[in-house]
């Protein structure tokens, strides 16, 4: 009778270490996972983060001169240098304007254009690009003035990281700058003496790509890399 009470009670023991064991067993293996998840995460989280500009602003805003010809005293009527020495007059009013629009926002209400913001393809967070990424900008000139109006729109960036950014351009749905194959540069998408109606419009679409190069790897890993993309925009009567 013993023997089988001490049968009985080895029994219980062994099951409640077989227990034990199993249960440390599937603790080292849960840790275990969460381990091996955690790393599989960073790593993956590096791979999508390496050549990912860390910080983009997307454009610099000069509004429009809105003048209208002003000799000063020494003569001179151009109009574009009195607009860079700040001797001009104004031509809008509650009848006249010429006004440079992103959506409904005007550009002089706006700190940086949203260029960047439209992805066309990439998944990369907000207010960040990588190669290979492209997207488009819409941007509209207005003038619902009374006259017919002369603007120049000039387009430049600051890229000391050489980042291989590559744009197009189209005014009302067709191509100005670059085509369905060709891409150019910033300086490129310059609109010059470009004429307008009154009482019109013309629609702009800015298509830009970030080309892969060979040095992207490099910029990505460069923290606080970034590219600037400036406009400035002139207009006057005619």
């Amino acid at each position: 009778m013993e023997n089988t009470k001490e049968k009985t009670e080895n029994t219980y023991t062994n099951k409640t270490e077989n227990t034990m064991l199993e249960k440390k067993i599937i603790v080292y293996l849960l840790i275990f996972t969460i381990l091996l998840v955690y790393f599989a995460l960073y790593a993956i989280h590096n791979i999508i983060d390496v050549q990912v500009i860390k910080d983009i602003k997307t454009a610099d805003i000069v509004y429009p001169g809105n003048t209208v010809d002003n000799p000063d005293n020494q003569g001179n009527t151009d109009n574009k240098n009195q607009n860079d020495n700040n001797s001009t007059v104004p031509i809008v009013d509650n009848n006249d304007r010429f006004r440079i629009l992103e959506g409904s926002k005007d550009w002089n209400e706006l700190k940086e254009l949203s260029i960047f913001s439209e992805l066309q393809n990439g998944h990369v967070a907000k207010g960040k690009i990588a190669p290979g990424v492209s997207g488009t900008y819409n941007f509209t000139v207005e003038n619902y003035g009374t006259y017919n109006m002369k603007y120049d729109i000039t387009f430049s960036d600051y890229n000391p990281y050489n980042i291989n950014m590559k744009f197009k351009l189209k005014l009302n749905g067709k191509y100005v700058v670059g085509d369905e194959s060709t891409w150019k540069n910033a300086g490129d998408l310059t609109q010059m003496d470009r004429l307008i109606d009154a009482h019109s419009n013309d629609i702009y679409t800015i298509e830009w790509k970030w080309v892969d190069a060979p040095n992207d790897t490099e910029i990505g890993e460069t923290d606080g890399s970034f590219y600037t993309l400036k406009a400035k925009g002139y207009a006057e009567q005619q």
